[in-house]
């Protein structure tokens, strides 16, 4: 009994100090970046030379999240598809990472090409990579549709960071991140409940947010959104699905349901969506809104 006594408690002590180990192998935040970036148009370019179907399969994940326009297992929903090449035509103007180089996000404009009609609007990506596996993967995509934009296309830009190394990061510790995240969203709903649209979001928009609603042209920047929020009078209300937080803690996102109302007019909502909120800790430790995109919903 002794022996088995000693070997449980053995167990348990290893099963307690296991640990998540992530070591950067990237040499710096510009490269990592630009590999980002390359999976994207990679990603891109699969779609047109194999077409859309197999696109997908080549990047996603076994459990990557798709909008279409609920949220979807991405492997399982495109499995259950024709392929069909072109069509489908986008270009990252905006990607971010974490700093450990494994959790990163692109957005920019996309067109579509349907029959002789072209419908424009704007994708996010968010892709994930390890220690272990060094090859960026799907693990959410998303977007929405607008009128067709004028002038010149943005420019490609994103921030170069410095790349974290021998982190060493416990399950428990990543777990309970998620849990902070996915309490910070409920919070931020419940400010909704409470407070102004506008008031709400100016608790919780970094100063570079990005706003992308169904219908309208991408919103850049904390001033920017607020502004537009002024305008926006009536009531939101939003519910958190389901939170993510990457390994070096500093990057993750959330996605929910949501509805406005407009302050003239009653129930039923005017605007039924599903949110990505993709959020970035700050140095104060305090999780902001980075990316938010709202998509019309079929419920």
């Amino acid at each position: 009994m002794k022996r088995i006594a000693l070997s449980y408690n053995f167990l348990t002590l290893v099963l307690m100090l296991a640990y998540v180990q992530v070591s950067a192998q990237y040499k710096n935040g510009a490269e990592s970046i630009s590999s980002l970036i390359s999976a994207e148009k990679d990603f891109q370019q699969k779609q047109t030379d194999k077409g859309q179907r197999e696109g997908y399969l080549e990047v996603m994940r076994q459990n990557t999240i798709l909008f279409k326009p609920e949220a979807v297992n991405g492997p399982e929903y495109i499995s259950q598809k024709k392929s069909f090449k072109g069509g489908m035509f986008w270009s990252p103007v905006w990607a971010e990472m974490s700093r450990d180089g494994y959790f990163g996000y692109t957005t920019g404009p996309y067109k579509y090409l349907l029959n002789d009609t072209t419908y424009h609007g704007e994708y996010v990506s968010i892709w994930l990579r390890g220690p272990y596996q060094p090859v960026w993967k799907l693990f959410l995509d998303a977007g929405i549709s607008h009128g067709k934009p004028s002038g010149q296309p943005p420019v490609l830009s994103f921030p170069v960071i410095n790349i974290a190394k021998n982190q060493h990061v416990y399950p428990k510790v990543i777990s309970a991140s998620k849990d902070i995240l996915f309490a910070t969203d409920e919070l931020f709903a419940t400010f909704l409940t409470t407070r102004t649209i506008e008031s709400s979001y100016s608790e919780y928009l970094d100063q570079g947010s990005r706003l992308l609603i169904q219908g309208q042209f991408p919103i850049k920047g904390k001033d920017s959104i607020l502004t537009y929020l002024k305008t926006r009078k009536g009531s939101q209300r939003t519910r958190t699905t389901a939170a993510y937080v990457c390994y070096a803690r500093d990057m993750g996102f959330t996605y929910g349901k949501g509805e406005f109302v407009d302050a003239y007019r009653k129930k039923p909502a005017d605007f039924n969506f599903n949110y990505v909120r993709i959020w970035r800790k700050g140095a104060d430790g305090i999780w902001r809104i980075i990316l938010e995109m709202q998509m019309a919903s079929s419920t």
